[in-house]
């Protein structure tokens, strides 16, 4: 019987993300990060006791892309070949570290766990995030219906521009609850001037439940107030995903538990009852606590890698003694797409230092 094989690359990177967002002052030996792309070093010798992996061409001197369940903010990496795939001739190295994590992400939740259909109605928060741009392209590609939220005026246009979204698509998030419910019913109704993918095509009856009920498909990482007033615009058999708290987050070094611990003590609570008499579900994951499952998770990854995906947008670049600075931008919700960390041929043979 044929032994399987599992060989370990050591990556020269070139370009990290920055996915990280609570950035504080660790003692110990914690390393942040996630992806990164760079060229491959070294090819290690297989371990023929592990598990199977997928079979792979790649060699050294290539340019890669891949994730890792930390320690991606290095100048090199020694990783096995289960998350790492060639880099695409359309790629740049910032656009390969821009792509895996945030595109599993929205993958995950929208075909795995969200079983996505032609026609339906998805509510994508923070849509001009990383995340939330390869929600939209799923979107595109799966012909759903896309509304985008959105925490600042200031990102309208680029999901226009990138997106073709229009006005009634868009919702600039309400800080009060009640604000933020009814700008998610106008949304959801047309109110805000948009044209209703199928309406024609629909009968009076599942066009009356669209109108009372909502959205079939929510992708939530903000937590909170938005959260609840979601969950209760879900549609008769709707899905809620949630993926992060970033609601509760502070755009500061440290955390603030005076926004914390009240959120925290206020937080959406669900009865299982309830949800079964409205036949609405929620389903929570998070992809880092996911690498264990190699064999499904990968095969998640090959799928998804079969569409013909366009290179995700990198809304920022920073050098890598400026990842403080980086993990910053990202904290404070002004950045579109993903922010991304560029290391230096000083900086791979450790000759700079991290800024403070």
């Amino acid at each position: 019987m044929k032994k399987s094989i599992r060989c370990y690359f050591r990556i020269r990177l070139r370009l990290l993300d920055s996915t990280w967002r609570t950035f504080s002052r660790y003692s110990g030996s914690f390393i942040p990060g996630l992806e990164y792309s760079g060229v491959v070093d070294a090819l290690g010798p297989p371990d023929t006791t592990s598990s199977p992996f997928p079979s792979s061409t790649i060699k050294a001197g290539d340019p890669v892309y891949g994730f890792t369940r930390f320690g991606a903010y290095a100048s090199h990496l020694n990783v096995p070949l289960a998350y790492v795939r060639p880099l695409p001739s359309s790629f740049s190295f910032a656009q390969g570290a821009a792509f895996i994590v945030q595109g599993l992400t929205a993958w995950h939740a929208m075909i795995e766990l969200g079983n996505l259909k032609k026609g339906q109605t998805v509510l994508v928060h923070s849509a001009a995030g990383g995340v939330g741009c390869f929600a939209l392209e799923i979107c595109a590609k799966f012909q759903a219906f896309p509304i985008a939220t959105i925490g600042s005026e200031t990102k309208r246009a680029f999901l226009q521009s990138r997106f073709g979204l229009n006005d009634g698509q868009i919702v600039v998030r309400e800080k009060e609850d009640r604000k933020f419910a009814r700008q998610l019913k106008d949304a959801v109704r047309g109110k805000s001037g948009r044209n209703r993918v199928g309406e024609r095509a629909r009968g009076s009856h599942e066009m009356q439940e669209k109108e009372d009920g909502g959205f079939d498909l929510i992708l939530d990482a903000l937590g909170g107030m938005y959260f609840k007033e979601g969950y209760k615009q879900l549609a008769r058999g709707g899905r809620m995903i949630t993926f992060g708290a970033a609601d509760y987050l502070s755009p500061t070094d440290g955390p603030n538990w005076w926004k914390i611990i009240p959120r925290y003590l206020t937080r959406p609570r669900l009865d299982p009852g309830d949800m079964c008499a409205e036949n609405r579900g929620v389903l929570g994951f998070n992809l880092i606590w996911l690498t264990d499952k190699v064999k499904e998770l990968n095969a998640e990854l090959d799928d998804m890698l079969k569409i013909d995906w366009n290179p995700p947008h990198v809304g920022a670049t920073y050098p890598f003694h400026e990842l403080p600075d980086a993990v910053r931008a990202l904290q404070s919700g002004l950045t579109t797409g993903k922010v991304v960390v560029l290391l230096s041929d000083e900086e791979c043979e450790g000759q700079t230092a991290l800024k403070a």
